[in-house]
């Protein structure tokens, strides 16, 4: 009687700390961070505001490294434009792209159903985009800089329409003087534990119901099977 009692004990012991784990899990805000500035890339994952840096690693920051240092050379550069909206100017622009877009999400969710439903939770926050180009020439700079100015503005119009996110800046600015063309991003991808519990069970459910549906097929299969050995 004292064991069973022990067990019991044990059993329910063990459902509170499942239990307490999945409420932690729920109220969870899962984000992933990404930096790309002068050609490196860094990925930072967590619970947020908790981030851990996961790319670069720091044995890898060891190894390399640093560059030489060059003299800094003195040089007249033409005045930098800049193109900065936030995402409520963006929701006030006409987007071609929109209709590509909402076309491949109702594409991606009707192939993926249960994944779709966690895709459609994901908050995209802090998005911060700035490209300073500088083609080497003044003509193709001037054609670079209006084609990146029209790309941005349609393709993040369309973006800020269709999914959950804020831009923090996004801007375009050119130099006629420089020689190479840089891109700053960063940004972050959240999503809240109880989505994700809710994606988890809708999935475990859909491969439960595929499962005994086809046992469900496969046992007329193998009555007509027996049916037609014994009249043999």
């Amino acid at each position: 009687m004292i064991v069973l009692q022990l067990l019991l004990w044990v059993i329910a012991g063990i459902l509170g700390l499942i239990l307490i784990l999945l409420m932690l899990i729920a109220a969870a805000d899962f984000a992933i961070r990404v930096r790309y500035e002068k050609d490196e890339l860094s990925v930072a994952i967590g619970i947020w505001p908790v981030m851990i840096q996961v790319w670069p690693f720091d044995s890898q920051k060891a190894s390399q490294k640093p560059p030489a240092k060059k003299k800094p050379r003195k040089r007249r550069t033409a005045p930098k434009k800049a193109v900065k909206k936030t995402d409520k100017q963006l929701r006030e622009q006409p987007a071609d792209m929109a209709g590509i877009l909402e076309t491949l999400k109702d594409l991606f969710i009707a192939s993926f159903p249960p994944a779709a439903e966690v895709f459609s939770r994901l908050r995209l926050r802090n998005i911060s985009l700035h490209i300073h180009v500088a083609e080497g020439d003044a003509a193709a700079t001037a054609i670079r800089y209006g084609q990146l100015c029209a790309i941005l503005e349609t393709s993040s119009a369309a973006a800020v329409q269709i999914f959950n996110m804020k831009i923090r800046h996004l801007g375009v600015s050119y130099d006629f003087l420089g020689r190479r063309t840089t891109v700053l991003f960063s940004g972050e991808v959240r999503l809240r534990g109880i989505h994700l519990l809710i994606g988890a069970v809708k999935m475990a459910v859909r491969y439960l119901q595929r499962v005994l549906g086809n046992k469900a097929a496969d046992q007329p299969k193998s009555k007509n099977q027996t049916g037609t050995s014994n009249a043999g």
